[in-house]
């Protein structure tokens, strides 16, 4: 009847916790994922077990570890004594994001026992390929007398595609150019280069027009090829195209519109990402080039509102291991 009582208390300690962590991340777009760790005499782990989580950057983790042990010892002799252990959260770039110390009792040896101080919501700015690692290891760092396992259940809201801007206005002559800070920003809120984290998909738009001072006749009515580069944080290019503004007339293309996948090697790198305009020669001037349309674009009113976006992606499976 005890051991019943005592099940059914952590049950339902697990539902409130599980409520908990789930009303820490807002949104539909959660979702749970659980991985399982197990060390002691007799494994190959003897000393510590990990569970990898490999999610994009700016991920949100909340997350429950459930403890449990065996009874007994490799000689089926009963161990009574409680066994110390940390729990150690560590985030992709190494950093240390939570440590909480805890005990697998005698009662731990008959339902999982979760550890509360783990539930919070963490983040990173650095992802997959680099793993989040949830660390079980003894408190004195020697192999326990019993087996020591359990699981890891995470909550993760992954983040969505953020709308990219463009650092300051962009007006050329021809045959010249000119380089652009790209940061992020959401619906609500300002721009942000660490919105741009970690792996993802770049997916670069635009539109410019010609001077409207330009009296030039052959210039008048006239829609002029630019080329645009994506430029990694160290200034290679990553990715370009030369074609028509967005606003030209469909028969002028190819319109600028390209992708580009980060890497991790590309994520490593210190500095921001750009883009960098080239007018090309025997073009007119062009003024107010952007990679996203507003409400406002006096010059092509009719131009519907676009953007240009970076999406956070793993190259592999999202998941545990």
């Amino acid at each position: 009847m005890k051991i019943r009582s005592i099940k059914k208390s952590v049950q339902n300690l697990v539902y409130v916790l599980c409520a908990t962590a789930a009303a820490a991340i807002p949104g539909a777009a959660q979702e749970t994922l659980a991985g399982s760790y197990e060390f002691g005499p007799g494994f190959a782990n003897t000393v510590r077990d990990d569970v990898n989580l490999n999610v994009p950057a700016r991920t949100n983790l909340t997350l429950i570890v459930l403890l449990q042990r065996n009874l007994t010892n490799s000689r089926g002799m009963p161990v009574l004594s409680d066994v110390p252990v940390i729990v150690e959260v560590i985030r992709p770039d190494g950093t240390p994001a939570a440590s909480q110390s805890a005990s697998a009792t005698v009662v731990s040896a008959g339902v999982p026992v979760p550890v509360v101080p783990m539930v919070g919501v963490y983040t990173s700015q650095r992802g997959c390929p680099s793993p989040w690692i949830v660390r079980v290891r003894t408190a004195n760092n020697l192999a326990p007398p019993v087996r020591i396992f359990g699981s890891v259940t995470f909550g993760i809201v992954k983040p969505g595609p953020v709308n990219l801007d463009l650092e300051g206005d962009i007006a050329l002559n021809a045959a010249t150019d000119g380089t652009r800070t790209l940061a992020g920003h959401n619906l609500v809120g300002n721009s942000d280069r660490a919105l741009i984290a970690g792996t993802g998909v770049f997916r670069i738009r635009s539109k410019w027009h010609t001077d409207p001072l330009d009296l030039n006749p052959l210039h008048f009515g006239n829609y002029f090829r630019t080329r645009v580069d994506l430029l990694r944080p160290n200034g290679t290019v990553a990715a370009t195209e030369t074609g028509f503004s967005r606003h030209a007339p469909a028969d002028r293309t190819p319109k600028v519109d390209f992708s580009y996948t980060a890497t991790d090697a590309d994520q490593r790198m210190t500095g921001a990402w750009r883009i960098k305009v080239t007018n090309l020669p025997g073009n007119a001037r062009i003024v107010g080039f952007d990679i996203e349309k507003g409400l406002v674009d006096p010059l092509a009113p009719a131009l519907a509102s676009f953007n240009s976006t970076f999406t956070p992606q793993c190259s592999s499976a999202i998941g545990v291991s």
